[in-house]
């Protein structure tokens, strides 16, 4: 009997100072002591009556049990449904966007209730002119299915690196690690469109469902939203046909559009100079035929934030301004979209609004947990902080994320991520190995080479770490050690980390 009116006691006393009504109460008092006080020197000096005082003593006593009230009362959506273990830490703040010091970790792959790869679609047209379209159809299935619970979906970066390889379906979702593979074609003739979806269990090697839809060109997204409903009924369970149906829903009223953004990301994919400047006009007239239409305002954010990071930009005051203008309208436009949140959130990382590219992020991961390349996207802003705290949640994600999935594209960057850490915790030999590792799985990314370089001259490996910078130079010329140095100090919070992660480039006299 004693035990549970002492947790009858404890329960009810946390209610209080979850309340914040012992607070309030201590201070009432404390405030009604002085005016108390106050009153019973100043107002016979007044010559007021006696009875003055009286009044303000009675209201101040009177008025407590008041205060009490109110205090339990208009403080209650403070504190209900506080989870005692969130699975992200913060909160969620008026913008939609996550608040918070530290993600959860990505989740190991045998937590998810199934796996699935998008392949990219065959263009079957007689001209071949409409491959974007089928690109097209096959990312906003990905996307689709990216935002359902539990179901994880394979990079649509590996998935597009298989198109055209002659294997059967059981080697593809091998490399893809997955047990079932979505599949299809376009054929576009006139205004008239044909879409053939197959759907195969690639443990079992046989093909379970396929279907054929002909449509007007203009009804692309109904034909997506079906596909979507029937891989749900496949995969089986209401709660999962519920979260797939919800999930596509139409993101633009205009086809024009739709299809001017998914040309663009068709380039984007080459990732060459060329190609992203071939999609900044493409993005810049889909939002003018669709102002609200988020994909196409994240992407131009991207592209331009791409552009300027690399020293490929013509105007990169215009283009940042442009860049942030377009990510700020995204991410209010589209608050569950982790595509969306994904590409904002890296523009901010470029940019050093680390606050906001980790909101960003950590929405992303909340919304598509199974979404590695988001995790890794973490790496940005993380490590610009130079807090000894982010840079260890750096590492556990990493990690996490090369363990589960070491092929992934993404891989290069996690990589560059964990060696940039490093260089900030001055753990030198272990920077080198990992940007060695870094520009090994991926020689053609430049920033692997800056940070190579810069991890060697911090070993004093001057002759070493100035091989590593040409590398970097004859892949992009326009990134110029001066545009390097500007770029780290925009993204660095601290001096000091700044310094850090140029001080090998200026022992070696790159810089």
């Amino acid at each position: 009997m004693t035990n549970k009116i002492n947790i009858v006691v404890k329960k009810f006393w946390s209610q209080l100072n979850r309340r914040r009504v012992v607070k309030t109460t201590v201070a009432y008092v404390v405030g009604a002591w002085i005016l108390v006080e106050g009153a019973s020197v100043i107002f016979p000096a007044l010559l007021l009556p006696d009875w003055a005082v009286r009044f303000i003593v009675v209201s101040a006593i009177l008025g407590l049990p008041i205060v009490v009230l109110l205090a339990w009362t208009f403080n209650i959506e403070r504190t209900l449904e506080i989870p005692e273990k969130p699975a992200i830490s913060g909160a969620q703040g008026p913008d939609g966007l996550w608040k918070g010091n530290q993600s959860s970790m990505p989740p190991i792959l045998s937590s998810a209730i199934a796996s699935v790869a998008v392949l990219p679609f065959k263009d079957l047209s007689p001209n071949n002119e409409h491959k974007f379209i089928a690109d097209g159809i096959a990312t906003e299935l990905h996307s689709t299915l990216a935002k359902v619970h539990r179901l994880r979906v394979a990079s649509l970066t590996s998935s597009f690196a298989l198109a055209g390889i002659d294997a059967d379906v059981k080697e593809i979702a091998r490399q893809l690690n997955v047990h079932y593979l979505i599949s299809g074609g376009v054929e576009c003739i006139g205004d008239h469109m044909r879409v053939i979806v197959e759907f195969d269990n690639a443990d079992e090697g046989v093909q379970i469902w396929s279907e054929t839809y002909d449509r007007d060109v203009s009804d692309v997204f109904s034909i997506q939203h079906e596909i979507a409903h029937v891989v749900a009924g496949e995969f089986g369970g209401a709660r999962l046909r519920d979260e797939i149906f919800s999930a596509s829903s139409r993101p633009t009223e205009d086809l024009d559009a739709w299809s001017l953004v998914q040309r663009a990301r068709s380039y984007v994919l080459a990732f060459t100079p060329q190609a992203l400047a071939n999609a900044v006009p493409l993005l810049r007239r889909a939002i003018e035929l669709d102002t609200e239409y988020a994909a196409a305002h994240a992407a131009l954010a991207s592209v331009l934030s791409e552009q300027i990071l690399n020293g490929l930009s013509e105007d990169p005051l215009r283009d940042r301004a442009t860049a942030l203008e377009s990510a700020d309208k995204a991410c209010s436009s589209a608050p569950i979209d982790p595509f969306v949140h994904k590409m904002c959130g890296a523009v901010w990382a470029y940019f050093g609004k680390s606050e906001s590219s980790l909101s960003a992020l950590r929405r992303a991961v909340k919304i598509a947990p199974f979404d590695f390349g988001a995790w890794g996207y973490l790496g940005w802003p993380l490590v610009q902080t130079g807090i000894q705290q982010d840079l260890d949640e750096l590492h556990r994600i990493m990690e996490r994320i090369l363990q589960s999935t070491p092929s992934h594209p993404g891989a290069t960057y996690w990589l560059y991520h964990r060696s940039v850490a490093c260089t900030c915790e001055s753990r030198d030999e272990m920077a080198v190995d990992f940007a060695r590792r870094s520009v090994e799985s991926n020689p053609m990314f430049p920033w692997g080479w800056m940070q190579y370089a810069n991890s060697l001259g911090t070993v004093n490996a001057a002759d070493d770490a100035r091989q590593a910078f040409e590398q970097s130079r004859k892949i992009s010329p326009a990134l110029t050690p001066e545009h390097y140095e500007f770029m780290i100090r925009e993204m660095s919070a601290k001096e000091e980390t700044a310094d850090r992660r140029l001080a090998g480039l200026r022992s070696s006299n790159i810089l």
